[in-house]
């Protein structure tokens, strides 16, 4: 409800006033939870709790779409009306099947890896499946043309905060410090790659885009061409004097010199991304939306490390503890965070220097950092309530796999498997 809230005004205090107007929407919404209680507590539906998701999932695809609509029709900013409901209501889609695939596959499938090869092959899948999910979260947003312009990090730290768990508990479980070592350097090299190709993929997207609907609306035009013959081509050449030739020559090779500048040039506006983003008719909240995607996901990343690696040793200490695993970890984990520090500040400087991004000017706006830290604080605590039995579960296995091995997530939480597993 919150995270919605915040979608529909971008800040808390028109969070508060839209929940006086929508409170209603959300009534609907609590009653699968009464359902969860009654599958919990209630001995005769325990054997009928994987129905219970089938009952929530339909109110939380409603309500969002209700909320959004009256958000829309009420608001005097909005113009898109009926685009800006389906693409607020598809950001939640998607956040929805990311909260119910993350849990369901992928969750299980990490626990069944024992070897560090077992569960490189388990991040590796991970990505290769649900980076596309996540391109089109932040494809939705940034395509946003109204609405309050700080609702990117609401929209997106649900889904960038999970997708970044998920991957960093993985990588926290294995053996060796040597493995982790090397999947921090994989990660921090993946997000650099991806994040400082996005304004270029936006931006050849855009042109590619404009390219296709000037050919389809060019106008069709009779085009008369003289038919010139060899003999007329030799003739020609015979009559022209040396002086001809060699101020042809020197023409050539200006126009030769002329084209590299040219060129020069044209790389030079095409790296700009501000000048693109003008010249291909973009919106000019697209630059905010951009640049507070990168903010949000640079400072998502660093927390879920440092999150990840802290409650992996803190349970270690707590179950099996040891002195030189004590020292260890720490200092792998502040060799991670120099990694992940040093490519985030390569990329900062990339995309200020040569994409010419707005990122020192974004960061300065009013209630930005504000909104980043509470989209960070409301997100990562929902995805830590909602998953918590099963990343808890997965060190425990981890760290005493002989114990734990054969202990199902129903049996650890039965709440939690009848609320996010569908048997």
């Amino acid at each position: 409800m919150a995270m919605i809230l915040l979608l529909a005004e971008g800040s808390t205090i028109g969070a508060v006033r839209r929940l006086r107007t929508t409170w209603y929407f959300f009534l609907p919404g609590l009653a699968p939870y009464v359902d969860f209680a009654l599958f919990h507590h209630v001995e005769a539906l325990r054997k009928r709790h994987k129905y219970a998701p089938l009952m929530h999932y339909p109110c939380t695809l409603l309500v969002p779409l209700m909320v959004f609509r009256q958000v829309a029709l009420s608001s005097k900013i909005i113009i898109r009306k009926r685009a800006y409901i389906l693409k607020t209501w598809g950001i939640c889609v998607v956040v929805i099947c990311f909260s119910f695939a993350v849990p369901l596959y992928f969750m299980p499938l990490a626990r069944t890896a024992t070897t560090d090869r077992e569960k490189t092959g388990v991040i590796f899948i991970f990505l290769l499946v649900v980076s596309p999910v996540v391109a089109t979260l932040t494809a939705i947003v940034r395509s946003l043309k109204d609405g309050p312009a700080l609702q990117t990090s609401p929209a997106i730290t649900f889904v960038a905060f999970g997708f970044a768990l998920f991957a960093r508990i993985v990588q926290a479980e294995m053996e060796y410090i040597s493995s982790q070592l090397l999947w921090s350097l994989v990660f921090a090299s993946f997000d650099f790659v991806t994040d400082l190709a996005m304004p270029y993929f936006v931006l050849i997207g855009g042109a590619a885009r404009r390219s296709l609907v000037r050919f389809l609306c060019r106008p069709v035009r009779d085009r008369h061409f003289d038919t010139v013959t060899a003999e007329d081509t030799q003739e020609t050449r015979d009559k022209q004097t040396p002086v001809m030739l060699l101020s042809r020559h020197s023409t050539t090779m200006m126009s030769f010199k002329s084209a590299g500048r040219c060129s020069m040039r044209s790389l030079s506006t095409f790296l700009d991304v501000p000048t693109r983003v003008v010249q291909f008719g973009y919106h000019p909240i697209f630059l905010q939306r951009l640049s507070d995607q990168m903010h949000a996901y640079s400072l998502i990343e660093l927390t879920v490390l440092i999150f990840s690696n802290l409650l992996k040793i803190t349970v270690g200490q707590i179950l099996f503890p040891f002195v030189r695993h004590l020292l260890e970890r720490p200092v792998g984990l502040g060799i991670m965070v120099l990694i992940e520090v040093f490519f985030e500040g390569a990329l900062y400087i990339c995309l200020v220097r040569s994409a010419n991004l707005p990122l020192i000017k974004s960061i300065t706006e009013p209630g930005v950092i504000r909104m980043h830290l509470l989209a960070l604080g409301i997100g990562g605590t929902l995805n830590m309530l909602r998953n918590l039995p099963v990343p808890i579960l997965m060190l425990l296995t981890d760290a005493d796999e002989n114990k734990y091995q054969s202990v199902s997530t129903y049996e650890f939480c039965p709440f939690h498997s009848s609320m996010f597993e569908v048997r």
